[in-house]
């Protein structure tokens, strides 16, 4: 409804007093809207902004391990370069050590881009992708700063295709494996199941560690609630995480896992059942 209108009447009439205190209730409800909206606005901004900084926080992590990641390849590239120039005139070896140098740098650029791209902030962007391939790249990310005590094994089938914001979903990946792997202890596993279900996609990411009581399965999705020590969280992960579920039009539940651990259920509708 648009409130902005004053009506209109002369006189000096109970009809005329009635308009003016009309008038002064509709300047006051347009008012109240447009306030509304700017809370509404502000909101959304700050919840892009944390979701972001949550991010950020993420790809420090990443980067620390990515220098050792790295450090691999790059070693793999000069000690090639050196036998190529050593042995330049050897039927063969150019050949061949040129396919390697090509090889390791590629998979240099191919982690790079990857950092890049969960790094960089991007809208929603909901668009119709195939799944495993996208928890794969993720999980190879991971895999660098991930505890050496804990094993990632992920389960699904061939191609599995949803819609959503493929870098949110990235981003939910992200904070649900790193959570698990925190939580293992000694010798650990974490599991990330991926399936088609009656109503569209299923991610769960389960772990063996000590779990969660059920008397917290609600409140660990509460902003600031850790069971981390002090240091090693802000409580704001799983927070965040349930948003990004509930843009996609997903849900999200906390049960035990058959490992023993915590066990952690994304649901996405399908296009036809959301629909």
């Amino acid at each position: 409804e648009d409130y902005s209108q004053p009506v209109q009447l002369g006189g000096s009439d109970e009809l005329t007093t009635l308009s003016m205190e009309l008038n002064q209730m509709a300047a006051q409800l347009q008012s109240a809207r447009e306030e509304a909206q700017r809370s509404a606005d502000a909101k959304t901004r700050a919840e892009l902004q944390l979701r972001h900084a949550d991010r950020l926080r993420t790809v420090g992590q990443l980067a620390a391990g990515l220098a050792h990641e790295l450090g691999t390849p790059l070693n793999v590239i000069a000690g090639r370069a050196q036998l190529l120039g050593r042995q330049l005139q050897v039927q063969g070896v150019q050949e061949q050590s040129t396919e390697i140098i090509r090889e390791q740098s590629t998979r240099i650029s191919t982690i790079v881009r990857r950092l890049m791209d969960y790094a960089h902030p991007q809208a929603s962007g909901k668009r119709r992708f195939e799944a495993r391939s996208l928890v794969n790249e993720t999980l190879e990310l991971l895999t660098p700063v991930l505890p050496s005590n804990v094993q990632i094994e992920m389960q699904a089938p061939d191609e599995i295709y949803m819609s959503a914001s493929p870098s949110q979903l990235r981003q939910v990946l992200t904070n649900l494996v790193m959570n698990a792997a925190q939580a293992v202890t000694v010798e650990g596993l974490v599991r990330v199941t991926l399936r088609k279900v009656a109503t569209g996609v299923s991610i769960a990411v389960e772990d063996d560690g000590p779990g969660i009581p059920p008397d917290n399965w609600l409140r660990v999705f509460q902003p600031f609630y850790t069971t981390k020590p002090p240091g090693r969280g802000t409580g704001l992960g799983l927070s965040i995480v349930e948003g990004i579920i509930i843009e996609n039009g997903g849900s999200i539940v906390v049960s035990r896992s058959d490992l023993g651990g915590a066990r952690f259920d994304v649901f996405f509708q399908s296009q036809e059942q959301a629909q």
